[in-house]
């Protein structure tokens, strides 16, 4: 059993909500993006990334609010004060559902005032505007970072029984996110949470508070791959 610790964290390849920028009456920042998880993947009882882009700058004390609810369906609240680096219009961090259908609500908050939010509904098929439910903790979880050969053949979701040829329990589910390269992932380990493998080709260029976030993922039991072929001279670079 992997053992995680709660901390804050960024990701920027994920599904987006609210693409429509909506602005304030009163001219503060109103949320024009909502990103959740990776590829809108997560799962029940493991902690989820969620960014959200504003309309413009946050002021300098303002906090993400994320109400989602525990196992019972009893309501618990999260809150961070967390920007990206160089960024003041996005606000980070994470929740963890207890329930596979549950509705997250989303605001932003400066001092004792709410300057905007958004209620994420569940829906049982792909739908730009709801999220898709929670996985369960079976399903296999993979992020690539550049081309890895072998993986464009899982596509985003199949069985393991399907002659993959990946080491994984015969019938699991497999969902592979790609991801462009390293900015795509987390710079803290608890948004890897719900990840079981990341596998690396080609994109090797790794920050090194993301590179730190690795490290602690693969402490706490994530499985990393790495696969240079005759790029070794890049990978050590």
């Amino acid at each position: 059993m992997r053992n995680r610790a709660a901390c804050f964290t960024i990701a920027i390849a994920t599904a987006a909500f609210g693409q429509q920028p909506v602005f304030s009456a009163d001219g503060s920042p109103a949320i024009a993006e909502i990103s959740v998880g990776f590829d809108n993947l997560y799962k029940v009882g493991r902690w989820t990334p969620v960014v959200v882009t504003l309309t413009e700058a946050a002021p300098d004390d303002a906090e993400l609010i994320i109400e989602v609810p525990d196992p019972r369906g009893n309501s618990t609240t999260i809150a961070s004060q967390r920007t990206g680096p160089g960024d003041a219009q996005r606000l980070y961090g994470e929740f963890r559902t207890g329930r596979i259908d549950s509705t997250i609500r989303i605001g932003v908050r400066s001092g004792d005032r709410t300057l905007d939010s958004r209620t994420l509904r569940v829906a049982g098929v792909r739908n730009p505007d709801h999220l898709p439910p929670a996985l369960s903790l079976d399903p296999v979880l993979v992020l690539t970072v550049g081309e890895p050969h072998g993986f464009v053949a899982l596509g985003r979701s199949s069985s393991a029984g399907d002659d993959t040829g990946h080491d994984v329990p015969a019938g699991a589910i497999v969902h592979v996110v790609p991801l462009e390269n390293a900015a795509g992932l987390p710079q803290s380990a608890v948004g890897l949470d719900a990840v079981d493998t990341i596998v690396f080709a080609d994109q090797y260029d790794v920050s090194v508070e993301r590179s730190t976030a690795l490290r602690k993922w693969v402490s706490n039991g994530g499985h990393l791959i790495v696969g240079c072929g005759s790029n070794v001279a890049d990978y050590h670079g």
